[in-house]
């Protein structure tokens, strides 16, 4: 749902082509921080196609890592910089933390991207026009200075949104496995999630029976990173007790396995590592306007 693009270059204007469907903005980063949050509308925009092109004028002629951001279908063509400078392939020295979780993975609505406004400063709050691929690891990944490499799907849990169907992690696990072959792992978290909650009252059952089995699985599979089993998000709403039970059922799961590489992350048991249905320092809503996803601006 989303990717990167980066070079580094020394030249004082940068030019990306890339192609869109006309919803949807790149964002840029350089030396690895975010321009702004809302995107940016093309520079130029080819009437007789869809390639579209944005230019980033930077202070000054220096090296720096410059990088596109892209989603939800939209193409990357090519990078053109100022005649007499250097543009190179960057080496990146961060962490690559491999996710296989659910719609927190992938980010909040991923309606018709963010809308064609006049400015482009501010991220619109409707529920259609959130940035897709803006999940809580990818923000994780930014704010803490490692890659998050999420391989995410909506609706999806250990046990399944079908009674175990192919839908659940298990049934994605070769998928997962062969994207993380060609770009390997330092570790690789697997995410509670609310899904199963929802899907079966029967936490200790087939829910740990499903975690317990993907645990060692992804032991077996990856023998020389660490493997993160998460807690449950959210920590309110209906199925309250089921996210506690489930948390508490992953936990033992640690304990039963014993393998010193495999940590769990706890979520809801103290201390919260987030706080649910409130607002941060500055006020920004945590949780979307859905009522369940994360608020792509926080």
């Amino acid at each position: 749902n989303m990717f990167r693009i980066s070079l580094l270059t020394n030249s004082p204007n940068v030019t990306f082509q890339f192609n869109s469907n006309g919803f949807y903005r790149p964002r840029f980063l350089v030396d690895g921080q975010y321009i702004n949050k809302s995107g940016h509308a093309p520079t130029v925009t080819d009437t007789s196609s869809v390639a579209q092109y944005a230019t980033l004028a930077l202070p000054s002629a220096k090296m720096r890592m410059v990088t596109i951001e892209l989603q939800h279908g939209m193409g990357f063509s090519r990078a053109y910089i100022d005649a007499g400078y250097t543009a190179i392939a960057p080496k990146s020295n961060k962490l690559r933390i491999g996710v296989l979780g659910d719609s927190y993975c992938v980010g909040p609505d991923v309606g018709t991207g963010i809308a064609a406004d006049a400015t482009y400063t501010s991220m619109p709050a409707t529920p259609s026009t959130s940035f897709n691929g803006e999940g809580m690891w990818q923000h994780a990944g930014d704010w803490g200075g490692w890659e998050a490499a999420p391989y995410p799907l909506g609706g999806t849990g250990f046990y399944g949104v079908t009674g175990g169907g192919s839908n659940n992690y298990d049934g994605r696990w070769g998928d997962l496995t062969s994207q993380y072959t060609y770009k390997p792992l330092d570790a690789l978290i697997l995410q509670g999630s609310v899904n199963d909650g929802y899907q079966t009252s029967d936490i200790t059952g087939v829910v740990k029976m499903a975690t317990k089995a993907l645990c060692n699985k992804a032991l077996a599979a990856f023998p020389n990173i660490p493997i993160l089993l998460t807690g449950v998000f959210p920590a309110a709403g209906s199925q309250l007790s089921r996210f506690q039970a489930n948390e508490a059922a992953n936990a033992a799961i640690i304990s039963e396995i014993n393998d010193k590489r495999l940590a769990m992350i706890p979520i809801q048991t103290t201390p919260a590592i987030v706080p649910t249905w409130t607002t941060d320092n500055v006020g920004n809503a945590m949780i979307s306007y859905d009522n369940v996803h994360f608020n792509p601006v926080t």
